[in-house]
């Protein structure tokens, strides 16, 4: 056929491409009923249950199975349309939802998957591994890439991926962010099941995959992330997408992690989607491996005052996380997760706080971390309200350090004082008493330069900013510290900060309104080398 024509009173359609393809480009099929009275559409079968509810009756939608035992007719390529069609840059693509899936269907699966206050995000990550052997190589994206999402408060995720990729569920980190039963949903394979299941979604996020060309047709807001090198139907720039009106574009710069976009987009949507916040200026947030221990319920004993606004963070156990996912996830370098002595503990640790930061940048809401041995003065909080201005206009503050370092911070008049803290491993008893006599109106703010221990601390979405950038991933290197008298391995969290905090605008109080007993049996758990 030609543009020319003569037009056929009978034609044949046939989908030679993949999923995705077909799914783009089928938008077009019903504009050729102005011009043939017969129409057939020959599909992948998995799409026909789909494409026979989307598009008009009079479209015969067959199955390639059938092609066989059909009378010979005119064809074509369903990729070929816009050219005959004459559909260019000027052309108005139709826009309107134009897949449609049964109102049953899609009721049936929003009363199972929605819950009222939480928002549903659908997500995808990767695409038929078949295809990515050549120019698409890097389109898809390790799932644990997708963990800034779960700082999101109030957020609920359900899995798209079926196939290749599904299996990294069983590893993910926010894997009890995910809906209930999402085990059983992921055998699930019926195409319109899944269609309905994308139609409950209040976002989508997707790497590049006929999951992201499904979102689109259905008009649900989809967020799709770009590799620098993406398919040419994305163009090479720019966040909109001339083929679904839905769907905004997040490209990976050169040399970026996904990890970097991912953060981006969460805290895009937060700005979005978060609810109205009405409890104050500032959060605070603990971080702990079971809030139903013994030293859960001391850490809500000594710190009932702040117990009541504190969000309960779970640990990331780093007996989960193999060196493989710590290094897709952007935590660790190669060099630096193949550090010999490398624990558990340590990259836990550094995950949990990573995770918080990030929660930090995405609210837009200065946070208090605090970890579970440590106890606080009873009038931090009214220390905090006190000092508002201080500390929303700096990147850190350590309300407390590890009693067994060496701190070195500076006076407002430029005076540099280097102390070591006695005792090294305080007993609660000592620490109850020390804290009584601190008068919070004495405290002072002193510039920081060096200090180990992130048992309480402050930090600013500016300062999340600075120090996500500046830690990640955590390598190898050392920093000499001559106050310490050793080097400083780059591979635990505390450790990088102390080599960062001349470089910020990093503050310490003095005296400290929080101690930790600081004894090697507060950090036991999770010592072991992490597997390969």
């Amino acid at each position: 056929m030609t543009r020319a024509g003569p037009w056929p009173q009978q034609l044949l359609v046939v989908a030679e491409q993949g999923l995705g393809d077909v799914l783009q480009f089928v938008r077009f099929v019903p504009l050729l009923l102005e011009r043939v009275s017969q129409l057939q559409l020959c599909v992948p079968e998995k799409l026909m249950g789909l494409l026979l509810s989307s598009l008009p009756e009079s479209v015969e939608v067959i199955a390639p199975e059938l092609l066989a035992s059909q009378p010979a007719v005119p064809w074509l390529a369903l990729l070929s349309l816009p050219w005959l069609l004459e559909i260019n840059e000027a052309s108005c693509l139709p826009q309107h939802p134009y897949l449609q899936v049964g109102a049953d269907r899609i009721a049936t699966w929003r009363a199972r998957l929605c819950r009222d206050g939480e928002l549903l995000i659908g997500i995808h990550w990767q695409g038929n591994p078949l295809t990515e052997k050549s120019y698409l190589r890097g389109r898809s994206l390790p799932l644990e890439q997708l963990a800034p999402l779960a700082a999101m408060p109030g957020v609920r995720f359900l899995s798209l991926q079926r196939g290749a990729g599904a299996e990294q569920l069983d590893g993910c980190s926010f894997r009890s962010a995910f809906v209930a039963d999402q085990d059983e949903i992921s055998t699930v394979f019926d195409f319109e099941d899944t269609a309905a299941m994308v139609a409950c979604c209040d976002v989508v996020v997707s790497s590049d995959s006929a999951l992201a060309h499904l979102a689109g047709g259905l008009g649900v807001p989809t967020h799709l992330l770009l590799h620098p090198f993406s398919d040419w139907r994305w163009g090479l720039e720019g966040e909109h997408c001339r083929w679904y009106s839905s769907l905004r574009l997040h490209r990976q710069a050169r040399g970026e992690s996904w990890r970097a976009v991912v953060l981006r987009l969460a805290t895009e949507l937060s700005r979005q989607y978060a609810p109205e916040k009405t409890d104050g200026w500032w959060r605070a947030g603990v971080i702990t491996m079971d809030a139903s221990s013994e030293r859960f319920t001391a850490f809500k004993e000594g710190n009932s005052h702040l117990i009541s606004r504190v969000e309960v963070w779970q640990a990331l156990d780093g007996r989960r996380l193999d060196r493989r996912q710590a290094v897709e996830s952007g935590l660790y370098s190669q060099a630096g997760i193949n550090v010999r002595g490398l624990t558990a503990g340590t990259i836990g640790a550094a995950a949990s706080h990573r995770r918080l930061w990030e929660s930090c940048l995405i609210s837009g809401i200065p946070m208090l971390i605090l970890e579970d041995d440590v106890v606080t003065h009873p009038g931090l909080e009214c220390f905090i309200e006190a000092h508002r201005a201080r500390l929303e206009g700096c990147q850190i503050a350590l309300f407390g350090c590890n009693t067994d370092s060496v701190l070195q911070a500076r006076t407002a008049q430029g005076l540099t004082l280097t102390a070591a803290m006695q005792p090294a491993h305080p007993t609660r008893e000592w620490i109850s008493g020390a804290l009584e006599n601190t008068d919070p109106d004495r405290v002072i703010f002193l510039d920081l330069i060096k200090a180990c221990g992130l048992c309480s601390y402050w930090i600013t979405p500016k300062g999340a900013s600075f120090l996500l950038n500046r830690c990640f991933p955590l390598s190898e290197a050392t920093t000499f510290v001559p106050l310490l008298r050793r080097q400083l391995p780059g591979i635990a969290i505390d450790w990088k900060l102390c080599s960062l905090y001349d470089q910020i605008d990093a503050l310490i109080v003095y005296p400290f309104l929080a101690f930790t007993p600081n004894t090697d049996s507060a950090t036991r758990e999770g010592t072991s080398e992490i597997s390969n």
